[in-house]
């Protein structure tokens, strides 16, 4: 008999516990690195301090609408400024207009009512932000 990593697990964990992605993260499988996306919309909310990350970084969120090719209609976010990026939104308003880059998460369930997340790691444009001085 051969035992795979996966199946251990799913004979110690059961299948109402395990997904793929669980899996792949205790038996260190390899994954393609998830692309950014760069998006300009307004924040509707004004950023808050929210709980650092698993590093102990500190974190922000705020929701954010941002106008997508291929929609007619903005696109309701829920955004998590990592490191840096938390510094900077926390000093930024409501509705003010920024440009960000980040790793999309979409609800997996269309009738839930969990917003889809988006998880800040460079914010490229915004208002207040200083100019690039040339040498």
């Amino acid at each position: 008999m051969l035992f795979r990593p996966e199946a251990v697990l799913y004979e110690v964990l059961g299948p109402w516990l395990i997904t793929e992605r669980s899996v792949e993260k205790l038996v260190g499988a390899p994954r393609e690195k998830e692309p950014t996306i760069t998006v300009t919309g307004r924040l509707k909310t004004e950023p808050r301090e929210g709980r650092p990350d698993s590093r102990g970084n500190p974190t922000a969120w705020a929701r954010l609408t941002a106008h997508e090719e291929g929609r007619e209609d903005a696109h309701l976010y829920s955004a998590t400024f990592h490191r840096h990026t938390a510094k900077i939104a926390l000093g930024l308003e409501r509705e003010a207009q920024i440009t960000v880059q980040g790793y999309a998460h979409l609800s997996e369930d269309p009738g839930a009512k969990r917003l889809d997340t988006i998880s800040v790691v460079n914010i490229l444009n915004y208002s207040g932000k200083p100019a690039k001085q040339s040498e």
